[in-house]
């Protein structure tokens, strides 16, 4: 309905005058008639005159009940009123069409535009992430947090059984015995590798790896919020594609202009 009733004011406006007055030649048309001083335009009118005559010369009637907009033109020639009416109607959908696809290009842009910053972002975050990695020489501090603290817990859980059976074997062997001394041996060896992988969480390439890990995980959740959103432009452009493309709309004739058998004005008494 909306889009019947901008063309409806379309059909009405100055630009729709002045279109069919350089095709047909509109003014010089409705001057020509010499023999009918009250329909008439005389010459010389002003342009807002000539506009308001031509609105009452063409009529647009808009149905509420059927959406149906009906155009009759009036001139002194019925030939001249079928063409200028034809004009019209050709006018009307090209009208319709540049509105209803301007519109699709219009929503088509904005998603394009949109996908394409969500793109942007989600390659720099990527960026963002790989320069990180290249920087300190590790490809997911995370995993490698973990992977310590988990040995670290296997060694202090080894140690404690060696240092169990070391205190054992105190029990009833003398302190220079050599299995006193191979397990002492052991316990020592594993307290240094424990000191080693506990080093390894407060000290990775000149930066704490519990540091690296946070902020690697910060860089990771926003490449994967920008991925989200990378995709859920994509699915809105195709969406609004979609949409766009059903939503076209055109001009569909009932009824060609026909040319008139019969003058109905002058009304005659």
């Amino acid at each position: 309905r909306e889009e019947t009733l901008y063309l409806r004011d379309y059909i009405h406006s100055l630009d729709m005058l002045k279109l069919l007055d350089a095709k047909h030649k509109l003014r010089q048309a409705y001057e020509s008639e010499k023999l009918d001083p009250l329909f008439r335009l005389y010459a010389g009118t002003s342009q807002e005159w000539f506009h308001r005559y031509y609105r009452n010369r063409v009529e647009v009637a808009f149905d509420d009940l059927t959406g149906l907009l009906t155009v009759r033109v009036q001139g002194f020639d019925p030939e001249f009123a079928r063409q200028v009416n034809a004009e019209i109607l050709a006018q009307s959908e090209r009208f319709v069409n540049e509105i209803s696809h301007r519109m699709a290009r219009e929503q088509m842009a904005f998603a394009e535009t949109e996908m394409l910053k969500a793109r942007e972002r989600y390659q720099t975050a990527k960026n963002r992430l790989i320069a990180f990695q290249n920087k300190h020489k590790v490809l997911d501090p995370l995993a490698q947090a973990q992977a310590t603290a988990t040995l670290s817990a296997q060694l202090e859980s080894e140690i404690a059984h060696k240092e169990a059976e070391l205190k054992t074997l105190t029990g009833y062997l003398q302190e220079n015995a050599p299995q006193v001394a191979l397990m002492r041996n052991q316990v020592s060896a594993l307290k240094a590798q424990l000191d080693k992988e506990r080093a390894k969480v407060t000290s990775q390439n000149g930066g704490r790896l519990n540091t690296l890990a946070s902020e690697y995980q910060n860089l990771l959740l926003d490449a994967g919020f920008a991925e989200d959103a990378y995709k859920a432009a994509l699915t809105a452009m195709e969406t609004t594609r979609i949409e766009a493309s059903r939503k076209l709309k055109s001009l569909v004739v009932v009824e060609t202009p026909a040319r008139a058998d019969v003058a109905l004005y002058p009304q005659r008494l």
